[in-house]
């Protein structure tokens, strides 16, 4: 249950990126759009790992 709503509230955050990203660059809407949501993908599961680590070293 937790995980599907963190899922759901990663999303909203994703949607209001991507508005603002396309407003500023309208012509490549797609491509930021794609971008933004990788990063955002690859940096919640890097600080996930992280904190992983810091709990299995203490």
């Amino acid at each position: 249950m937790a995980g599907i709503k963190r899922d759901s509230c990663d999303r909203k955050q994703l949607v209001k990126v991507n508005v603002l990203r396309k407003r500023v660059n309208d012509s490549q809407g797609m491509e930021s759009t794609f971008s933004v949501w990788v990063n955002l993908k690859s940096q919640i599961s890097v600080i996930s790992n992280i904190s992983l680590l810091k709990l299995k070293k203490t």
